[in-house]
């Protein structure tokens, strides 16, 4: 059923976007070695992800596709669904496919996994993260957002990432390299482990379904919009007008 939405997530338009996003927004790039600023690239980074999900879940929809579960640590029959991708590296080397339903319960990388998002978990509830030096940095202000979406993605800028690490990467890692989870038989990295093929997998968007849900127990924490902060004194919505809607497929072919 995945195949029927193969046309957003094997969009060479949608992935060239994604890959050109983390292009603008590197993870390994340090703002003050390379003195650049970065302007809200944590929250930034939540947006772009929460909007491609939102999307692959409108098309998804419209094909008549159930809601994807958030995958879960701890199940022998995993909801990542199988993914053949039959594309192939300049050398030659074909990108390794996943069968349906794999479960890698005994790859100890899932612990590490695990244990960082627990420590992510703690810290929204405790409303602050710890810095490099222990100290106490307040997720309840304006950057909030902006910090824990760089403490998930484990950003060059995050306040203390030998501690919360980079859950985001580690997932697509972990995931992606199943096959040969200890490097021993050198499988070439799958589709999951680049960012200009992660959205052709059907399995980003169970995966990045679990990172969101910490997004969403975040805001839930955050106090209520008071209403001078959500009105703009001195003006009036006079009347508003919508032309027709037409919604179509449009065919392509790219070669």
């Amino acid at each position: 059923p995945e195949q029927f939405i193969s046309y957003f997530t094997e969009d060479v338009g949608v992935n060239a976007f994604h890959a050109y996003w983390h292009m603008d927004y590197p993870f390994w790039a340090n703002s003050k070695y390379y003195n650049v600023k970065f302007d809200r690239r944590g929250e930034l980074f939540y947006y772009t992800q929460h909007q491609l999900m939102a999307r692959y879940y409108l098309e998804r929809l419209s094909n008549g596709l159930k809601e994807i579960k958030p995958f879960s640590y701890f199940e022998t029959q995993s909801h990542i669904p199988g993914y053949e991708p039959s594309l192939r590296y300049p050398n030659g080397k074909e990108f390794p496919m996943r069968p349906e339903g794999v479960s890698i319960l005994n790859n100890y990388h899932v612990e590490e996994v695990f244990a960082l998002e627990r420590r992510i978990h703690d810290a929204i509830d405790l409303g602050f993260v710890f810095g490099k030096d222990g100290q106490k940095i307040s997720l309840k202000e304006k950057e909030g957002i902006s910090i824990l979406g760089d403490m998930i993605e484990g950003t060059e800028d995050s306040t203390n990432k030998q501690f919360y690490g980079s859950l985001y990467n580690m997932l697509r890692t972990v995931y992606g390299h199943y096959a040969d989870p200890m490097y021993q038989y050198e499988v070439a990295p799958s589709v999951l482990e680049h960012f200009t093929t992660a959205l052709r997998d059907p399995a980003y968007y169970t995966l990045y379904k679990r990172i969101d849900t910490l997004f969403k127990e975040y805001k839930k924490l955050m106090p209520e919009y008071t209403y001078d902060e959500l009105t703009y004194p001195g003006v009036k919505v006079e009347s508003v007008e919508i032309e027709k809607l037409v919604t179509y497929f449009e065919q392509l072919s790219t070669s």
